[in-house]
């Protein structure tokens, strides 16, 4: 009985986890698609330094830009 119950447990763990990771990466898609303008806009006025930049904001701390190539990693 008490294999079955933490088999049970298990399988809805990994349901529980895949159905977390899915909705993170739609919110993580749908957050760079609202981010590409200002992310144009911060590469005219910052360069190169822009994705650093942008990861010092609260949405970009929360999507975990920063270090070179972070915006590349998010597609």
């Amino acid at each position: 009985m008490a294999e079955v119950d933490s088999e049970i447990y298990a399988v809805a763990d990994t349901e529980a986890q895949t159905e977390f990771y899915d909705k993170v990466g739609r919110f993580s898609s749908k957050a760079y698609k609202q981010l590409k303008p200002t992310l144009r806009k911060m590469k005219q006025f910052a360069g190169p330094q822009s994705e650093q930049i942008l990861g010092m904001t609260p949405m970009g701390q929360m999507l975990g830009l920063g270090p070179p190539g972070s915006i590349e990693a998010l597609k």
